[in-house]
């Protein structure tokens, strides 16, 4: 009786996984609204202290935490580009809005 019981049991087993393992099904995937409609966006930039906002959609996101004053030169901003640099480490920055597809 233990025996057939047994057998049974590991049958029952081996059926549910050998069942559990086939899928059919195709499960549908879902598309994902990467927000790629809305991309127009603007930024602010204290070339001071290098803080960096950009604003989407009329919500103001802080992109960059600001660092203390340094002094700055050649400044010119053109509304989509923005360059200067700071002379006393020799570092020139550009930031220029790109958007890219």
């Amino acid at each position: 009786m233990k025996k057939i019981l047994s057998i049974m049991l590991i049958a029952a087993i081996v059926t549910s996984v050998l069942v559990g393992c086939v899928n059919d099904k195709k499960i549908p995937i879902k598309e994902v609204n990467s927000g790629k409609d809305n991309v127009d966006f603007n930024f602010s930039v204290d070339p001071e202290t290098l803080a960096f906002e950009v604003e989407s959609n009329g919500i103001t996101e802080r992109a960059s935490e600001p660092l203390e004053k340094m002094k700055v030169s050649n400044l010119k901003d053109s509304g989509d580009t923005i360059t200067w640099t700071y002379l006393e480490k020799a570092i020139d920055v550009e930031i220029e809005k790109k958007i890219s597809m």
